[in-house]
């Protein structure tokens, strides 16, 4: 467990990813990776061939105050955003625990409650079971346009040249960034962002990069 991270966090990190595990088998697990040129950080990523997932959690020690703006840029990076939250969050005027939501997280980004249950009672209460990541939301969809942010400039580089993409010798990535858009199509986009990032060999925590990536 690295030094800066709680048990507590580690605890719903760790049935995040073998969640996503689960429901994602091929796909490549990155911790900690940053999103709008590191303005903001993800906890949890899962990269598959065509698809991005971004979660963040919050655990019994964590505040709220900047969960807005992190799963405003999870939605902007990634076809899927989630909220793993503990259920301290819950608030207690919410009666109706059917479908517990909070105001600061949109409709279209899932809430992951946890602890998922507590007792047999809950085990298939609908507030307490972690849906699955709906592939309908990423089959044959680009992804966003601020996705383009995850790149480094030599992945950038690697993808303009891999779309035959004519760009000035060291260009900036400015300029790649336009030649990408300019150039290439949704579908080029999402295969190149996620081919670099599930073969990205510098990763504070991450699955190892295998050949299949």
């Amino acid at each position: 467990m690295p030094a800066h991270r709680s048990e507590a966090e580690t605890e719903i990190r760790d049935a995040v990813v073998a969640k996503l595990r689960q429901c994602r088998p091929n796909a490549r697990i990155i911790h900690e990776i940053n999103l709008l040129d590191g303005r903001v950080r993800a906890d949890v990523m899962a990269v598959d061939r065509a698809e991005i997932i971004t979660v963040e959690i919050k655990s019994e020690r964590d505040k709220l105050d900047r969960l807005p703006d992190q799963l405003d840029a999870m939605r902007r990076c990634s076809h899927i955003a989630i909220a793993a939250l503990h259920r301290k969050f819950i608030p207690e005027e919410i009666v109706d625990l059917r479908s517990p939501r909070l105001d600061c997280v949109p409709r279209d980004v899932s809430t992951w409650w946890y602890p998922a249950a507590q007792d047999m009672a809950e085990a298939q209460h609908p507030a307490f079971q972690w849906d699955e990541p709906d592939l309908a939301r990423s089959l044959n969809q680009a992804l966003p346009p601020d996705a383009m942010s995850l790149l480094w400039r030599d992945e950038m580089e690697e993808l303009c040249h891999a779309l035959r993409l004519s760009v000035p010798p060291r260009a900036n990535m400015k300029a790649m960034a336009q030649a990408l858009r300019w150039g290439a199509t949704g579908r080029d986009l999402t295969l190149g962002i996620c081919a670099a990032l599930r073969k990205r060999d510098r990763c504070a925590e991450a699955d190892p990069v295998t050949e299949a990536s």
